[in-house]
């Protein structure tokens, strides 16, 4: 096991797509750090969500911040 942070959630998230690595947390990000990323993530087959304040998943929405949890496919 090993995690490694690239200091960019798109990266970070286009690595996930591509199969570099198999989850992806962060507590607190913009719709434009995640945007492209997520688009990316469902095409590839693998699961993205949102997180509310107390942790529980949710649908991911682009209308503002928000937590995001997404798995590879």
């Amino acid at each position: 096991a090993d995690i490694r942070r690239t200091g960019s959630a798109a990266v970070d998230l286009c690595d996930m797509a591509s199969g570099s690595c198999d989850i992806f947390f962060e507590l607190r990000l913009s719709p434009w750090d995640f945007a492209a990323g997520a688009l990316l993530i469902e095409e590839a087959g693998g699961m993205i969500c949102g997180l509310t304040k107390d942790g529980a998943p949710s649908p991911l929405t682009f209308d503002c911040s928000s937590g995001v949890l997404a798995c590879a496919p």
